[in-house]
């Protein structure tokens, strides 16, 4: 009878444990898709590269910022960086093909792309739908357009839009308006600074929100991010507080994604 009691007491015991206790056993892959993570300035685990053949890990800065950003919000990510900007902070619409081609052989659950096109592009749209169907969310910045429409891939209906505020939830001056998500915080962010960021005084804009908002992101929703996307925007919806009367309008979209799990 004790062994029986013994075995049944460790039984409930380990369903207990295996049910109720949280399992964070891998970290979250987050390709970023970007100017490159310089790991010199930026405390990351990197584990590959798009471009291996760039002696310059980052040679305009921008990645090296939204990389910082992401992982201040949650240090429990593995980066994978798409190294595709230039110093510029340039590419071509085919090397983001690639690019999102690599995400979707190295398995990442989430993407960040902290730039834009201004026009649509079918060949883009036709691989953002792919990258997708692969359960790979991607989280992409509305731009800063004065006001005008937002970019590409934010405006897609299946890529989460990000626009920016302030400290006080007002929007940026020069944020984009129309298709947009959610926002997060993108006026005078704090992050490192090298190359051509080290020469501007403040950091602004929705690229950074969007980095913000992709930390937040990815403590808020499932690790194996399977759920389907509309799915997964309601739950984003149940973490926003609403700036606005509407349930969603074309500047704060459904609102300020709040970075509470």
């Amino acid at each position: 009878m004790k062994i029986k009691f013994i075995f049944l007491f460790l039984f409930i015991i380990f369903t207990i444990v295996f049910i109720y206790i949280p399992k964070n056993d891998h970290n979250i892959k987050i390709a970023v898709i970007d100017s490159g993570i310089d790991v010199n300035h930026v405390d990351v685990s990197v584990i590959k590269r798009f471009d291996n053949k760039q002696t310059v890990m980052d040679s305009f800065g921008h990645g090296s910022a939204i990389a910082e950003i992401i992982n201040k919000n949650n240090e429990n990510i593995d980066f994978y960086d798409g190294n595709i900007l230039d110093e510029n902070g340039n590419t071509s619409v085919e090397t983001l093909i690639k690019a999102l081609d690599w995400c979707i052989e190295n398995k990442v659950n989430l993407i960040n792309m902290s730039f834009g096109l201004s026009e649509n592009n079918v060949k883009l749209k036709k691989k953002i739908d792919e990258v997708v169907s692969h359960n790979i969310l991607i989280i992409a910045a509305a731009g800063n357009k004065f006001g005008l429409k937002s970019d590409y891939p934010a405006r897609y209906n299946n890529v989460i839009s990000i626009s920016a505020v302030d400290s006080k939830n007002k929007i940026y001056k020069f944020a984009a308006k129309g298709k947009i998500d959610f926002v997060s915080l993108g006026v005078d962010v704090e992050t490192v600074k090298i190359k051509k960021l080290a020469e501007v005084k403040v950091l602004s804009g929705t690229s950074f929100a969007t980095a913000n908002a992709t930390g937040y992101i990815s403590k808020l929703i499932p690790d194996d991010f399977s759920l389907p996307f509309k799915e997964i925007l309601h739950r984003l919806k149940q973490k926003t507080q609403t700036l606005n009367n509407d349930e969603r309008d074309s500047t704060y979209g459904y609102g300020l994604l709040l970075n509470k799990n």
